[in-house]
């Protein structure tokens, strides 16, 4: 079986070439050119995820972090503010844009983001995508896309509907 990706390509720069895509796609819906994001899920792989939007999009700014414990959100953001360069410079999430608790998804969703980034783990994303295009966010998506196959028709069909409403 052919390799999709390039043997030389790794997965930061795979992970940057389509954070630049599904923000590029995303363009449009910045009257002012800046696109902002909402993470849900703080850990490693949101952490990773902003940091390649960052990089990938000069224009792109982080707005809104959501997580079921407080802990993940200070260390995603300590990190970020501790980063040399232009990064740190485009993260403004005040403690009233900082949404602890189970409900967090569905308040990062509200929070005036442009596009979400769903990097909390696997087996909430039908949920996380589910509230995101509902309120009518672009949607980054960490792998994989369920954990089940329940799961994972969910997110076909709900794929479907972000094409109808020209979301990507």
């Amino acid at each position: 079986m052919g390799r999709l990706i390039p043997p030389a390509t790794s997965r930061r720069q795979f992970l940057a070439a389509g954070a630049a895509t599904a923000l590029g796609t995303s363009r449009a819906v910045a009257a002012d050119n800046v696109l902002n994001v909402g993470v849900i899920g703080c850990g490693a792989r949101g952490l990773g995820a902003v940091r390649d939007l960052l990089t990938a999009d000069p224009d792109a700014r982080l707005v809104a972090v959501g997580d079921l414990f407080a802990d993940q959100i200070d260390r995603l953001l300590d990190s970020v503010q501790k980063s040399a360069g232009p990064l740190a410079q485009r993260v403004d999430v005040p403690a009233a844009r900082r949404f602890v608790g189970p409900d967090a998804f569905d308040r990062v969703t509200r929070a005036g983001v442009d596009v979400v980034v769903l990097a909390a783990p696997s087996g909430f994303r039908p949920l996380h995508l589910e509230a995101a295009l509902r309120e009518g966010k672009h949607v980054f998506a960490e792998k994989c896309v369920a954990v089940d196959a329940p799961g994972v028709r969910k997110v076909l069909d709900l794929a479907k509907d972000a094409d109808r409403k020209g979301l990507s």
